[in-house]
């Protein structure tokens, strides 16, 4: 059974790529912005703990 890649298959294919692309992007983001923050709340934490041990 011969098949062939039709015009629609590609535009499907490139609009999925496209949508992989962005929700990647976007969770990475999130996660980049989840661990700067967590690392700065723990930074504050640490500091408090100094600044109460002296």
């Amino acid at each position: 059974m011969d098949t062939s890649l039709t015009p629609g298959f590609w535009r499907l294919l490139a609009v999925l790529l496209v949508i992989s692309m962005a929700v990647t992007f976007v969770v990475s983001a999130l996660l980049d912005a989840l661990v700067l923050h967590r690392s700065e709340a723990l930074a504050l934490h640490r500091s408090e703990n100094e600044r109460d041990a002296r």
